[in-house]
């Protein structure tokens, strides 16, 4: 249990972490100081675990957000989701926003933008969310910090080319160009809305002047396309000097071909031994994404399980200061970069999986499935079995492929 004394003291540090009260109650920490109530629990809808925001602990006391838990228990223990119930009172909300917009199309553009990222993050319109939670998030803050100070006041029909051609540019010459291309990308799909509702006459993003935006550049992430050239990666990492959290995590990362982000935070709750299944949450097509585990897999797993079995965490950081927390994604390509090995880059294990499995000549449709990548059309319909029989075929001829080449059996059995 927390003291008012304890959060008072509780510091920021270069990550988020967070502080377990009771309950499910949880005060989470962010780097620019800010402190938030999170409440965790399981959904009675879905039986799934959720995290709902309670509150900003600068303006909700510990009693206070001890109190508004029990209150959420009741909710839970009478069959609602506080989460769904939110969302639902957000798409209320949007639509009473929408009557009083009938009325008057001068809305300001502040007002289009959350109206806008309603419709994304609720099931407002019936094709469901577009933004999960935390994509509304980051595009919030890229539009707090960079757009709405500059063209937020003004009525949607009066923003021009102009004004967003000096928004985009600014981001620019800060040299945030992955901002600039994410908010571009937004304001384009913002103002086709806008104008598909009758707040403005046309979508000012197609009359941007597209020259005077420096183009960024491909990343090409460094990857491996032979079996020699994979054989003598694998026989110089097992010289690799590193935790046993990390070297586990590069080696899982060559076999489950996962993004590194996905990876790297992978909890100990989507491990199912019994199964033999990796159930991860993919960011890019926002939802549940199953990795099979090979007999290798499944093996060094069972010994990691020894070193960070008490933790959420599959790769415990080692700096954790008292906390729990996981290994950053950045640590893999660094343990790599000092060890000599700089011809390949974590994120290009999925380009080295595919190009491989590809000329062993698996089908390729289970190769997408396997990369998490959205198959469209009939083809899309036909997988949505998601074909777990072939893919655990394929993820076990991988691990068998790799084991061939030179993947260190004393690591997959815990050094």
């Amino acid at each position: 249990m927390l003291t008012v004394l304890q959060i008072k003291n509780f510091k920021p540090e270069s990550i988020v972490y967070r502080k377990s009260d009771m309950n499910g109650l949880y005060l989470t920490i962010y780097p620019n100081g800010h402190k938030k109530w999170d409440f965790r629990y399981t959904s009675p809808a879905s039986n799934k675990r959720r995290t709902f925001r309670v509150g900003d602990q600068a303006f909700m006391s510990l009693s206070d957000a001890r109190s508004e838990v029990i209150r959420l228990h009741q909710m839970i223990s009478q069959g609602i989701d506080p989460v769904d119930q939110k969302r639902e009172v957000e798409f209320q909300n949007q639509q009473q926003l929408q009557r009083q917009q009938k009325f008057d199309n001068r809305i300001k553009f502040f007002q289009l933008y959350h109206e806008f990222a309603g419709f994304c993050t609720t099931s407002f319109g019936g094709a469901g969310a577009r933004w999960t939670d935390y994509t509304r998030q980051k595009h919030d803050e890229r539009f707090v910090n960079h757009v709405l100070p500059e063209i937020g006041e003004l009525p949607v029909e009066e923003v021009t080319e102009n004004h967003i051609v000096s928004v985009l540019l600014a981001i620019q010459e800060r040299g945030t160009l992955s901002i600039r291309d994410k908010v571009k990308q937004v304001l384009n799909a913002l103002f086709q809305y806008a104008f598909d509702k009758q707040y403005c006459n046309k979508n000012v993003m197609k009359f941007l002047p597209e020259s005077i935006f420096v183009k960024s550049a491909v990343n090409h992430f460094k990857h491996l396309t032979t079996d020699k050239e994979l054989g003598l990666f694998l026989r110089q990492l097992s010289n690799v000097h590193a935790s046993f959290e990390i070297l586990s995590a590069i080696y899982l990362g060559i076999m489950f071909f996962l993004r590194p982000g996905e990876l790297v935070g992978m909890g100990w709750d989507e491990v199912d031994f019994t199964e033999g299944v990796v159930t991860v949450f993919s960011s890019k097509i926002k939802k549940e994404h199953i990795v099979p585990m090979s007999n290798q897999a499944k093996q060094l797993l069972m010994s990691l399980n020894h070193f960070t079995g008490h933790s959420p965490y599959v790769f415990l950081s080692s700096y954790g200061s008292g906390r729990y927390r996981h290994i950053s994604r950045d640590s893999l390509g660094n343990t790599l970069r000092r060890s000599g090995i700089d011809y390949i880059q974590p994120h290009g294990f999925r380009h080295t999986a595919s190009t491989m499995l590809n000329e062993m000549g698996f089908d390729s449709d289970v190769i997408e499935l396997q990369l998490s990548h959205k198959i469209s059309g009939v083809r899309g319909v036909y997988n949505k079995a998601q074909r777990l029989k072939d893919r655990k075929a394929l993820m076990q001829a991988w691990s068998d492929h790799l084991e061939q080449l030179g993947m260190s059996g004393s690591v997959l059995s815990g050094l």
